[in-house]
C-alpha cells in the first residue's frame, strides 16, 4: 500500500488512485479492498439519520472516513503505532506501506522530532504532540505521544502514532448516484 500526498498541485494518491476532491466511497474501497469492519461510533444515529462510517482495514493499518450524508470518502487515517489503541476505530495493525509527502519517503516508526524534521511543508503546532499542515482545502494532521512509563506517566520523547489526511469535501453536496 502506498499513500502519497503532493502539495503542488494538491492531490492524494492511494495505490495509484488520485484524489483531488471527496470521491464516492465505493470508488476508494474498490482501490483498497474490503474493510475488516465498519465502525459507526458508540451512539446510534437519530431516526432517519446516519453516523459517519469508519471503514477500518485492520491488517493495512488504515481507516477511511465516509461522510454520513454525502457518502463520500473525506479522510484517510494512518496508524503508525498501535501499542495503545487511541480510538474504537483504531486499526489493530500499524501501517507498513509507504507514506510519501512531496517525494519524501516518511519514516513510519519515527520520533516526533525526526518526523517533523523530514516534513517538506510548513507545519503548525496545535497543542502538545499535535501538528498540522493545510493547503488548498487539504489538511494533514500528525499526532505524537510519549510511550507510557512503568510509573504510568508518559515519556517526554514522543513518537508518531498517526497521520490523518483529508481533502476538499462539500458536506452539503449530493451523494453519488447509485445507478
Amino acid at each position: 500500500m502506498t499513500i502519497e500526498m503532493c502539495s503542488n498541485p494538491p492531490v492524494v494518491i492511494v495505490n495509484g488512485y488520485r484524489i483531488q476532491t471527496a470521491p464516492p466511497i465505493r470508488e476508494l474501497l474498490d482501490v483498497i479492498g474490503k474493510p475488516t469492519r465498519v465502525d459507526t461510533g458508540p451512539t446510534p444515529a437519530p431516526l432517519r439519520h446516519r453516523n459517519n462510517q469508519q471503514h477500518v482495514f485492520d491488517s493495512l493499518g488504515i481507516k477511511v472516513n465516509e461522510h454520513h450524508y454525502t457518502r463520500r470518502a473525506h479522510e484517510i487515517y494512518i496508524a503508525l503505532s498501535v501499542e495503545e489503541r487511541l480510538y474504537g476505530f483504531s486499526p489493530l495493525s500499524a501501517f507498513a506501506g509507504e507514506l510519501i509527502f512531496d517525494g519524501v519517503n516518511m519514516q513510519l516508526r519515527a520520533t516526533e522530532s525526526d518526523f517533523l524534521r523530514a516534513m517538506p511543508w510548513p507545519i503548525e503546532h496545535f497543542i502538545a504532540g499535535n501538528w498540522n499542515s493545510r493547503f488548498d482545502g487539504f489538511f494533514v494532521a500528525f499526532q505524537a505521544i510519549g510511550p507510557k512509563l512503568p510509573s504510568g506517566r508518559r515519556s517526554k520523547r514522543r513518537v508518531m502514532v498517526n497521520v490523518s489526511i483529508s481533502w476538499p469535501h462539500d458536506p452539503n453536496g449530493e451523494p453519488p448516484s447509485t445507478g
